[in-house]
């Protein structure tokens, strides 16, 4: 817990904000991240025990790219839609693995589909990519988002543009 705010077990801020913002705030960042993306994160990672991989601008060079702008982007950031869920603090790209090894993508996608009632804040999620993006963004949060409600999930895809799927009872 971080003050009066929930913080997940298992990340730290440095994983969830880029370098420029981290400097400027510290701790303090946490207040940028909506709390439900942060209460989806952490119950993502109790469900399964998967490790989360966001940004790793913070971890020592492995050889592996280091990512900075998978969970919010500050207003400088030139990586995505300006106004998106992204720079509202309320989503985040990432991978996971188990045991060392990387799930694909798409069967994290599966089983958050699968168990979407215990994932009730997800309102979007992005397919047809190598990494797994969700956002909590909704139709009270942005009127791009007008369609998405409380039973409906927005698919966005590159390569076939938005579908709302019924959240299943």
């Amino acid at each position: 817990m971080y003050g009066n705010r929930f913080t997940p077990n298992g990340f730290g801020i440095k994983e969830l904000v880029d370098k420029e913002t981290y400097s400027l705030l510290g701790k303090e960042a946490w207040k940028l991240l909506d709390i439900r993306l942060i209460m989806t994160l952490d119950n993502l990672k109790r469900e399964t025990g998967w490790t989360i991989i966001a940004n790793t601008w913070s971890f020592k060079s492995t050889g592996s790219p280091l990512f900075s702008q998978r969970g919010y982007r500050s207003k400088r950031s030139g990586t995505g839609a300006k106004g998106g869920a992204h720079y509202l603090g309320m989503a985040i790209d990432f991978d996971a693995y188990r045991a060392g090894k990387r799930i694909e993508p798409s069967d994290v996608r599966k089983y958050i589909l699968d168990n979407i009632n215990k994932f009730c804040y997800v309102r979007c999620l992005e397919t047809d990519i190598n990494w797994v993006h969700l956002d909590v963004m909704g139709w009270e949060d942005h009127p791009k988002r007008s369609a998405v409600t409380d039973n409906k999930i927005l698919l966005w895809s590159p390569k076939t543009g938005s579908k709302l799927i019924e959240r299943k009872v």
